[in-house]
C-alpha cells in the first residue's frame, strides 16, 4: 500500500506541474481558443474522474476478498495459454461443506509487456503450481463457486488509478488556470 501512496503522490505532483506548464503556454493564445481549452480541460476531468472512481471501486473490491474464508484446494492442471499474451492458467478444485467446486485462475498477471517476459513469467508461475499441489483458496462465503487463489491487488491497477487521477487533476488545474487568466484579463 505504501507503493500506491508514493505513486499517487508523484502523479499528483507531476500533474500539477504539467498542467501549469500547458496552461501557461495555452493561455498566452498560442495554441487554442478559450472554448477549446475549456473543452479539453473538461474531457480530462470527466475521463480522469470516471477512471479514478472505477479503479477505486476495483481496489476496494480486491481488499474485501481478504475477509473471505479459506480452504485448501488441489491443482488439477497448470498450463501456459495464449498466442501473443501468454499467461498461466491454473485449474483447481476445492471442497466447501461437502460440495466440490472447480475454477480456473490466471493469478492476476498482467497481459502486457514484452512477449518473452510474459512467456517467462507464465512458465515460472506454471512451474510453481504443479498438478496435485495443495493450495490455499479464498472463497466467497455467500457464493462458494466464486473463488480466488491470489487476492493481492496487482501494481498495475494502482498505476492505472494514478494515471486517471493525474488526468483529472490536470483537467482541474487547466480549468482553474483558465478562469484565473480570464479574471486577470477582465480586471486589467
Amino acid at each position: 500500500m505504501q507503493l500506491a501512496g508514493i505513486i499517487l503522490l508523484a502523479a499528483s505532483f507531476a500533474s500539477l506541474v504539467i498542467a501549469w506548464i500547458i496552461g501557461r503556454y495555452i493561455l498566452t493564445g498560442v495554441i487554442w481558443s478559450h472554448v477549446a481549452f475549456i473543452g479539453v480541460a473538461i474531457v480530462f476531468m470527466i475521463a480522469g474522474g470516471a477512471g479514478t472512481v472505477l479503479k477505486v471501486k476495483q481496489i476496494k473490491e480486491a481488499f474485501s476478498y481478504r475477509q473471505w474464508p479459506t480452504t485448501m484446494g488441489t491443482v488439477i492442471s497448470s498450463n501456459v495459454v495464449g498466442d501473443r499474451g501468454y499467461r498461466p492458467e491454473i485449474c483447481y478444485e476445492y471442497r466447501i461443506e461437502g460440495k466440490t467446486y472447480q475454477d480456473t485462475s490466471h493469478l492476476n498477471l498482467p497481459n502486457f509487456g514484452g512477449r518473452i517476459n510474459r512467456l517467462d513469467a507464465a512458465e515460472t508461475t506454471v512451474e510453481s503450481y504443479p498438478k496435485g499441489k495443495q493450495i490455499k483458496v479464498y472463497y466467497n462465503p455467500f457464493e462458494p463457486e466464486n473463488a480466488y487463489l491470489n487476492i493481492s491487488t496487482p501494481a498495475w491497477v494502482y498505476l492505472q488509478g494514478a494515471t486517471f487521477l493525474t488526468l483529472f487533476m490536470m483537467g482541474s488545474v487547466l480549468l482553474l488556470l483558465h478562469f484565473v487568466a480570464k479574471q486577470r484579463q477582465q480586471s486589467s
